[in-house]
């Protein structure tokens, strides 16, 4: 009988706990849990085959930096921006120099105060704009090292704070759009928004009145952003959902959204153009490679909440100690440890390393993809002067890859009224 009075008050405990978890208001996730299956991820063949086309990657940085996520270039130089706050410009000899700081810290590993930026990109004017994780959106001048806050995380936007940056771009009249992954969650739990109803948003900023408004939530992790040749509609990447979405900003659909590409074979990261059309889509992981999420966390809410709120109260006193006495063991607790690149690690454990870009036409169709087996998520591809630049947030490196020739044809018209197309590489 003493036995299973123990084990039957072991039980009423356990279910106390649980229920006074998942119901006790403010514990995060504070958000909403549904019900989410998708379609089975699609095969890779046809333009999803995999292939050699990034075989020949070069790793740059060596051990400079970690967590390249996304380039620019501009003048002939590349610039990328990493872990620790830096924005840095390629050498010629694979390395770096350092042309600007973020954020002020005593160790690159306190991301909140240090700076983590992700998504860059030049404006028209050659000022830097960096979507910095912690710290907001900001302009950089590269020349000067001159860092410009321009709308830094916390501040009130439609009733929401600002929170987790992730890319930015400005339109040719100067108006800048940028997203946030979640309203939730920062980088290092950004996994909580892959389980949750998605809460993040797109947004508009006009640098002249200095306003922010909202173009579109309840985005499931809103990610990389890119503007159509006409500027009449922007592409986000919805990634926990697997897809890209199409925002139109012009003529008669302005303000309205719709799905321009679905049920992707990973999660879909920073879009960038093609120089000779369409579009590159990084994935940073591949659906087969990370079953968890798809598998164990969409379809059962309720556990996943239970999991999500564990965890967070797990982690309550480590935060806590670290707000009052920051130190570099609970930043290693905090920014190294249940991260998202720990639970990308974990879910695709035993396996053999493979990532992948895709390329989208203009409408969003899949024309093809470029695959390595060097790298374990692609965050970004993006070509400068010839080259491929494969960012990753995951990684010690940046990789560089010769672009592959393109095809060039050229129509003559003849004086008899013919016409002859004539075919070669560029």
């Amino acid at each position: 009988m003493g036995l299973l009075k123990w084990i039957g008050r072991m039980l009423l405990d356990f279910t106390v706990i649980t229920i006074a978890i998942m119901l006790f208001p403010g514990i995060s996730p504070n958000a909403e849990f549904e019900v989410t299956r998708f379609s089975d991820s699609p095969p890779l063949e046809g333009v999803l085959e995999r292939n050699e086309r990034l075989s020949s990657m070069e790793p740059l940085l060596g051990d400079l930096a970690t967590g390249p996520e996304s380039t620019a270039s501009r003048g002939g130089a590349v610039y990328t921006g990493v872990e620790g706050g830096a924005i840095l410009r390629l050498t010629d000899d694979g390395g770096a120099e350092t042309v600007a700081q973020l954020g002020r810290c005593d160790d690159p590993l306190d991301s909140p105060r240090c700076g983590r930026p992700l998504g860059i990109r030049f404006d028209q004017q050659g000022r830097l704009l960096v979507a910095d994780a912690y710290l907001g959106i900001h302009r950089v001048n590269v020349s000067s090292g001159a860092v410009e806050r321009l709308v830094p995380t916390g501040v009130m936007v439609d009733g929401e704070p600002l929170r987790f940056c992730n890319d930015v771009l400005s339109a040719s009249d100067g108006t800048i759009y940028f997203t946030s992954s979640s309203a939730i969650a920062d980088l290092h739990n950004g996994f909580m928004e892959l389980a949750v109803r998605g809460t993040g948003r797109l947004f508009r900023h006009d640098p002249v009145t200095n306003t922010t408004t909202v173009l579109l939530s309840g985005i499931n992790f809103a990610n990389g952003i890119a503007l159509n040749g006409r500027e009449t509609a922007l592409l986000v990447s919805e990634t926990a959902r697997y897809r890209v979405l199409r925002v139109w900003l012009k003529g008669g659909r302005a303000g309205t959204s719709e799905v321009a590409a679905d049920n992707l074979p990973g999660f879909p990261d920073n879009i960038r153009p093609r120089p000779d059309g369409g579009f590159f889509v990084g994935l940073c992981g591949l659906r087969y490679q990370n079953p968890l999420a798809e598998g164990l966390i969409k379809p059962h809410p309720l556990l996943a909440k239970l999991l999500l709120r564990i965890l967070s109260v797990a982690m309550t006193p480590i935060r806590l100690l670290e707000r009052a006495f920051p130190n570099p063991y609970t930043q290693t607790i905090i920014y190294k440890g249940v991260t998202m690149r720990t639970m990308q690690r974990l879910s695709s454990y035993g396996r053999a390393l493979h990532a992948m870009g895709l390329e989208l036409s203009d409408t969003g169709a899949v024309t093809g993809s470029l695959h390595t087996s060097r790298m374990a998520c692609i965050s970004e591809v993006n070509e400068h002067d010839g080259a491929l630049f494969l960012g990753s947030p995951f990684e010690d490196f940046l990789g560089r890859v010769p672009a592959a020739p393109r095809t060039i044809r050229v129509r003559t018209k003849h004086t008899d009224g013919s016409m002859s197309v004539s075919v070669g590489d560029q």
